[in-house]
């Protein structure tokens, strides 16, 4: 039998953290802190973002896929939808074949917004690209892929399409499969 004390410290012993996870841990709180700022900037909340990236990379979209895409709730995500269309960012439509389903698109002013969004991340990256050259950058970029494949839950639905656009939405399982195969 174990000895009690000795058991106790094993489980108040805090865990230590990797190098890379720590690093990764950074990246992702800097990320997300420039994303906020981005969204704020724009007069949006960062879920906003997000969700006008999620429509930018689908293009007109049903709102039942966004759910399914996002995770939040069809009545978070028609919150999020009212408030996008209410600032003339996104268009609600009924669908063509089938004028129950509705759909969402990126309206020009969303589309501008985006590009905004887009360029400024360009800027704060070009510093980061200058530094970080030639074989460097190609290992950068496979050990983030690494990460990103070790950690990355399977979509809810695997059909949405990516681009290198200016959100965190996750790309497509086949684009996911070309990233894994050509690195």
């Amino acid at each position: 039998m174990a000895h009690p004390k000795k058991a106790a410290e094993v489980q108040s012993a805090p865990a230590e953290l990797s190098d890379l996870q720590r690093e990764c841990e950074r990246l992702v709180f800097t990320l997300l802190r420039q994303a906020r700022e981005d969204a704020s900037v724009e007069g949006l909340s960062l879920p906003q973002l997000f969700l006008l990236g999620a429509v930018l990379r689908a293009g007109p979209v049903p709102v039942t896929q966004l759910t399914g895409w996002t995770g939040g709730s069809v009545s978070a995500i028609s919150g999020l939808l009212d408030g996008l269309v209410e600032a003339k960012l996104l268009l609600r439509e009924h669908g063509v074949e089938d004028r129950r389903q509705v759909l969402v698109s990126l309206s020009a002013e969303g589309r501008r917004l985006i590009d905004r969004v887009s360029s400024r991340r360009v800027e704060r990256w070009g510093p980061i690209d200058a530094r970080i050259r030639g074989s460097d950058s190609k290992v950068a970029a496979k050990v983030i892929r690494e990460v990103v494949a070790a950690l990355e839950m399977p979509a809810p639905s695997d059909d949405l399409p990516h681009n290198d656009g200016p959100t965190l939405a996750r790309p497509s399982g086949a684009a996911r499969e070309a990233r894994r195969v050509a690195a």
